[in-house]
């Protein structure tokens, strides 16, 4: 007979349904002499929200996808024409190398292997830097990896900047008016504007250091009030804290005990727990969202540096990062050799391998400075020696040694950078690259990309 589930109850407290397994005629069957009951266990239903949340994810990255291929279409035929497996190589670039034909993920020339491209561009950055500054006849295939991903990363929409006038990107006095006229009523500080708000803003020091700065500067050293009243809705000091990259409680913030649910708040929070605060406070989430626009300024500031371009300043932290490790291996080595594997070799590279690689459980900058500071200060270096320790030891009490290339700063990157250095690949690779320049439907390859 027939075998079907009927299914008889719904238990919401463990997600699950049981069910009888019956014949065509709802006899209720037995297996090894005992009633064939059962029960199917399903996940647990997702708030809109969150599912809203994985379809945009998925939404965005399909995008990118589409720009890469829109790309790999106009590289096409001149790529095919000097390795018609470079296509293929990029696709299996994620698969175990004997699960694939060749060893290598993008070059198998006799005289150019993966280990030569590295070796020439560390990074995608060095690559871009070299195709922007270096007018000499570069392989089609580089050029298509450095177009290809600066259309793939292409920055964030907000800023106005324009391209003729892309230095004014540093610029803090835009950024900081447009601050100023979101209070109304009562200002935060009767201070007129200077350069120097922006400068401590941006300075890197300890939060207890740039709050006093500001504090000194923009209330002549006197303690910033807390109180929120009728005609200034807001904690003056809260306001001068989060500028100076601290936190602050949310019901102190606005005066609200409502908000005490909600904890503290920083600028300096993933975009993910900066919208549920949004959704949860709704129009008084304006004030974080200004402030958040001079934090993300600064935050940029810091990554360009003496810089104009987004890649030549990648390629400084690069060599930054090289720069500490060096120092910090150094040390670790020669006073603290006991610690040495658990730093860099222990359970595929240590703790340097898991903050490195980043990801779910990886070590945070913040743990992993504390972490190395703990085993720095035991040290006791001889003289030749100090110098580097005090330097290592400052830069991880700043949290700013061994800068990664991927971080959460780069959300803050407006697009303009980027399109900048995708011109200036093009017009120099147009040079060499014919291609590039034949016109279709009115627009030639360079225009369409």
């Amino acid at each position: 007979m027939k075998s079907e589930k009927t299914y008889v109850g719904l238990d919401i407290g463990t997600n699950s349904v049981g069910y009888a397994v019956t014949n065509d005629k709802y006899g209720l069957k037995k297996y090894h002499g005992e009633p064939a009951w059962g029960s199917v266990v399903f996940d647990e239903g997702a708030l809109a929200d969150k599912r809203r949340k994985y379809r945009t994810a998925r939404r965005r990255l399909d995008r990118r996808k589409q720009r890469v291929l829109f790309v790999q279409e106009f590289f096409a035929k001149e790529i095919n024409a000097v390795d018609p497996g470079f296509y293929k190589r990029i696709k299996e670039s994620a698969l175990y190398r004997e699960d694939v034909e060749d060893a290598n993920t993008l070059f198998c020339d006799a005289d150019y292997s993966d280990a030569d491209y590295y070796k020439e561009y560390p990074t995608i950055h060095h690559l871009i830097v070299d195709l922007m500054k270096n007018p000499k006849l570069h392989d089609v295939r580089v050029v298509y990896l450095a177009v290809s991903w600066l259309v793939a990363h292409r920055g964030h929409f907000l800023s106005n900047i324009s391209l003729d006038n892309i230095e004014s990107i540093k610029d803090f006095k835009s950024v900081y008016y447009t601050f100023m006229e979101f209070f109304t009523e009562e200002k935060p500080w009767d201070h007129e504007y200077s350069e120097n708000i922006g400068n401590i803003i941006k300075k890197k020091t300890g939060v207890n250091n740039k709050y006093s700065e500001l504090k000194d500067y923009l209330y002549s050293g006197k303690k910033p009030s807390k109180e929120v009243t009728e005609t200034f809705p807001y904690s003056r000091e809260g306001i001068l804290k989060l500028l100076a990259g601290g936190s602050y409680k949310l019901k102190d913030l606005y005066g609200k005990d409502e908000y005490d649910e909600f904890g503290s708040v920083s600028l300096g929070i993933d975009d993910d727990k900066l919208m549920e605060i949004a959704s949860e406070i709704g129009d008084d989430f304006e004030l974080i969202k200004m402030m958040r626009s001079i934090y993300d300024w600064a935050t940029l500031v810091d990554v360009l540096g003496s810089y104009e371009t987004i890649s030549e300043a990648k390629v400084d932290i690069y060599n930054e990062h090289s720069n500490d490790l060096k120092m910090l291996k150094h040390l670790i080595r020669t006073y603290c050799r006991e610690k040495y594997d658990e730093v860099f070799r222990d359970d595929n590279g240590g703790k340097y391998g898991s903050y490195v690689k980043g990801g779910k459980g990886s070590v945070n900058l913040e743990d992993f400075s504390k972490y190395l500071l703990g085993i720095l200060n035991s040290i006791k270096p001889e003289d030749k020696d100090l110098q580097n320790l005090e330097i290592v030891k400052s830069r991880l009490e700043l949290q700013i040694c061994l800068p990664k290339q991927k971080n959460t700063n780069n959300r803050v990157i407006p697009y303009q950078l980027y399109l900048y250095e995708l011109i200036k690949i093009l017009d120099n690779a147009g040079k060499y690259l014919p291609f590039l320049e034949v016109s279709q439907d009115g627009l030639t390859v360079k225009d369409k990309i």
